[in-house]
């Protein structure tokens, strides 16, 4: 009888594979056999599973932007609107391997709906915590400062302390402190 494979848990090894690569070297660090590499899995069976490297790029954006929503989501009972920055260095990691989703969103067509679809989820999700408050014009500007903390905080030399950004962003924000304030 053949070995049934467990097709969840070998994309999500897959998906790791892809993150490792992209927080290792960034987006050219990404290639069918740097994957099959770091996740022990053939290229050819890569291939015959997914159908090819461009949906295993879509799947592992997805599967990307959902964990980010998913953490940020469970450290907002903790920080507040400072779950959008990090605050660990893994946090550091996961926000560098995110803006190379970014940088990917720019360049692979392939990436675009599903890349748009997590900003937009998102966007959403910090809009409802903060209970639809802000302008759409207001909520850009806040999108904006964060994703420029995060890129300050990951930068490769010379990164701003993470302690420091999110102290920026209190400050520029100090009437949503009791917005993120953890409930009772």
């Amino acid at each position: 009888m053949p070995l049934l494979i467990d097709t969840e848990s070998r994309t999500g090894a897959l998906v790791m594979a892809v993150n490792h690569l992209l927080a290792e070297g960034g987006p050219r660090a990404v290639s069918l056999r740097a994957v099959a590499a770091v996740s022990r899995v053939s290229a050819s069976s890569i291939i015959h599973h997914l159908g090819s490297m461009e949906h295993l790029m879509r799947v592992s954006a997805h599967w990307t932007g959902r964990a980010r929503s998913e953490q940020q989501s469970y450290r907002w009972h903790d920080e507040g609107l400072l779950a959008h920055l990090p605050r660990s260095p893994d946090h550091v990691v996961d926000a560098r391997v995110w803006l190379a989703w970014c940088e990917l969103w720019r360049s692979e067509p392939g990436l675009e709906t599903t890349l748009q679809e997590a900003r937009d989820h998102e966007r959403a999700q910090l809009a409802g915590r903060l209970d639809f408050t802000l302008a759409r014009d207001e909520l850009d500007v806040l999108v904006a400062l964060i994703d420029g903390l995060t890129v300050a905080v990951c930068r490769p030399r010379g990164p701003m302390p993470t302690e420091h950004a999110r102290a920026l962003l209190r400050r520029q924000y100090p009437e949503l402190e009791e917005k993120d304030a953890p409930g009772p």
